[in-house]
C-alpha cells in the first residue's frame, strides 16, 4: 500500500476567532477526521500565536472541546477563543494607621537587614496540546498515524508494533507507517520549557539522557586515559 496521499484523502474544516466572527478560515487536512490537539496546533502555527493558549469551541453550542483527542469530522464550523496565561501580583499594602514612622525608621538604620530570599518563580503546567496521549509526556519526535490524522510520539508509535493503531483502535495496513509531523516538531522545539512545569514522564527522559551522556564522557575519558598509559610504557 502506497503511503502516497491523493487530493481525494484531503479534507476540511472552517475556524473563525470570536473576536473576528465575519472572518472565516479553512484548515486542511488528510484522514477522515482530525483531533481537537492537532487542530489547535495548526491554527496556532498558521496564525503564528504559538505561546497563546487556544480553546475551540462547539460553533452552534458553544461548548468547549476539552479532550485533544476529540475528533472532528469534515466540514464542521468551530470558534477559536484566544486565552493566554496571565500572571497576577498583588500590590503590597503597608498599613501606618496609629504608628510611630519616626521610630520605626531609626529601627530600620541600625537594624542589621536580612538578605532577601529568592523567590521561586511560578511555573505554569505544560499545555495539553503539547504532550503525546500515549505516554503524557512532551512530544518527542512528533509523528501522524495515517489512518486518523492523530499525532504521538515515534517512540510510542514504535513501542505498540501490532497493526492496530494505538490512537483510533483501528485495523491498519502492516506498511502504514508513522509519518513525520515537523511542524508539531518546530513548535515544541522553539518552547521556552524554563516556564513550565514538565510531566514526570519527560523529567525522567531528561535525566536518563544526562546520565547517559556523563557516562559516556567518562568512558571517553578512560579510553584516553588507558591509551596514553600504553604509550608512556612502550616509550624508551
Amino acid at each position: 500500500m502506497s503511503l502516497r496521499r491523493s487530493k481525494l484523502d484531503k479534507n476540511s474544516v472552517y475556524y473563525r476567532f470570536a473576536h473576528k466572527s465575519q472572518v472565516l478560515e479553512k484548515i486542511e487536512f488528510y484522514g477522515k477526521e482530525i483531533a481537537i490537539g492537532d487542530l489547535r496546533h495548526t491554527i496556532a502555527e498558521k496564525q503564528k500565536l504559538p505561546k497563546v493558549d487556544l480553546q475551540i469551541l462547539n460553533e452552534s453550542t458553544g461548548e468547549v472541546y476539552t479532550r485533544d483527542g476529540h475528533l472532528l469530522r469534515p466540514n464542521v464550523i468551530v470558534t477559536v477563543r484566544r486565552t493566554p496565561i496571565q500572571t497576577q501580583k498583588k500590590p503590597a499594602v503597608l498599613n501606618l494607621e496609629g504608628a510611630d514612622i519616626l521610630s520605626r525608621v531609626k529601627r530600620a538604620k541600625t537594624a542589621p537587614q536580612p538578605k532577601p530570599e529568592p523567590v521561586p518563580e511560578e511555573k505554569a503546567p505544560c499545555p495539553p496540546e503539547y504532550l503525546c496521549s500515549l505516554c503524557t509526556g512532551l512530544f518527542e519526535n512528533p509523528s501522524i498515524a495515517p489512518c486518523c490524522g492523530r499525532s504521538a510520539c515515534l517512540r510510542c508509535f514504535e513501542a505498540q508494533p501490532t497493526t492496530i493503531c494505538p490512537l483510533c483502535k483501528r485495523q491498519r495496513a502492516e506498511d502504514q507507517k508513522p509519518l513525520p509531523n515537523p511542524r508539531l516538531a518546530d513548535i515544541i522545539a522553539s518552547l521556552n520549557l524554563d516556564f513550565f512545569e514538565l510531566p514526570a514522564v519527560t523529567v525522567a527522559r531528561q535525566a536518563a539522557a544526562a546520565r547517559g551522556a556523563r557516562n559516556e564522557s567518562s568512558l571517553g575519558k578512560s579510553k584516553l586515559a588507558a591509551s596514553g598509559g600504553l604509550g608512556s610504557g612502550n616509550a624508551p
